[in-house]
């Protein structure tokens, strides 16, 4: 579990600089309440190495590769993500925008 937990952990890092990156691109101008120090060197580094972390991890025969019993546990959480998805899809068309937007950022809305 713990190495499953670790290449989630790896795939959201992942994600948050990917967000990290289209933000700036997208709306390079918003005021921003923190700026990244240095630039684009962090983001690229954090990048760099969250890839870097994905491919030892994925790449069979590295140090760090996920075993066959570790990507069955990482398909039964995707089969179960996938199954979760569909069973809530009444509750998902009942929501308006506006009501879904408040559950999301009810504290900050």
């Amino acid at each position: 579990f713990v190495d499953v937990g670790s290449l989630g952990i790896v795939l959201v890092f992942v994600g948050v600089v990917l967000s990290l990156v289209k933000l700036r691109r997208s709306f390079p101008y918003l005021p921003r309440p923190y700026r990244v120090p240095a630039g684009w060197t962090l983001p690229v580094a954090a990048m760099t190495g969250a890839l870097l972390l994905l491919l030892v991890m994925v790449v069979p025969g590295s140090p760090g590769s996920l075993s066959v019993l570790e990507w069955g546990i990482v398909a039964g959480f995707l089969c179960l993500g996938v199954l979760f998805w569909f069973a809530a899809r009444a509750t998902r068309a009942r929501l308006t925008e506006a009501e879904r937007g408040r559950l999301i950022l009810e504290d900050y809305a």
